[in-house]
């Protein structure tokens, strides 16, 4: 499975400072600027022997973020991609359907800070206020807003200044994805196991 998403937003740059904040309380808290940009995603990229990164690029453009993913979260991202029934809801499905049943839905999942010092992405759920209409921000890990996106098929959006500053630090310390490319050449698939 393949998320498209192709549209721009004219949202400003969130700044993550609390748990969940309206959109305009948001919007006074703001340091810069910046267009919300859809992107396209994810794609599973393996790192051979056993690491996976998931690429989210920018529709019609050059750029992309990659998202390394840790054990827990390849196998609920492996679930909500291949969209496979369980007994009992996993913690992400559990996390989708209580907004969906607290509030009127998820909106959009947006990354909105890249932190280089230490290559984290910051996130932000947003959902839509049942009483009054109001657009909410929640502060998510990444890899869970974004396996709750693919759960509830919404839109996935990037900073300009997120995929700016990612961008530049794949010039200090080379890409992931090069790399992740560079080994997938130079590997003898036939001596790698089999998942």
């Amino acid at each position: 499975m393949r998320l498209k998403y192709h549209e721009l937003s004219k949202n400003p740059n969130p700044v993550a400072t609390g748990s969940y904040l309206s959109y305009s309380d948001r919007q006074g808290l703001l340091k810069g600027g910046g267009m919300e940009i859809r992107v396209d995603g994810p794609e599973l990229i393996r790192i051979p022997p056993g690491n996976f990164m998931v690429v989210y690029r920018e529709r019609g453009g050059t750029r992309f973020i990659t998202v390394g993913l840790n054990i827990f979260s390849l196998h609920h991202m492996n679930i909500a991609m291949s969209e496979v029934e369980t007994h009992r809801p996993p913690v992400h499905k559990l996390l989708a359907n209580c907004i969906n049943t607290l509030t009127a839905g998820l909106e959009k999942v947006v990354i909105d800070k890249f932190d280089s010092q230490i290559n984290v992405y910051h996130s932000h759920i947003y959902v839509r206020d049942r009483e009054n209409n109001e657009l909410l921000a929640i502060d998510a890990h990444v890899t869970d807003a974004l396996i709750v996106a693919i759960i509830e098929k919404c839109a996935v959006y990037v900073t300009e200044d997120v995929l700016n500053d990612a961008g530049e630090a794949r010039k200090q310390y080379g890409s992931s994805e090069g790399k992740a490319k560079n080994i997938f050449e130079n590997t003898d698939w036939d001596k790698v196991p089999k998942a």
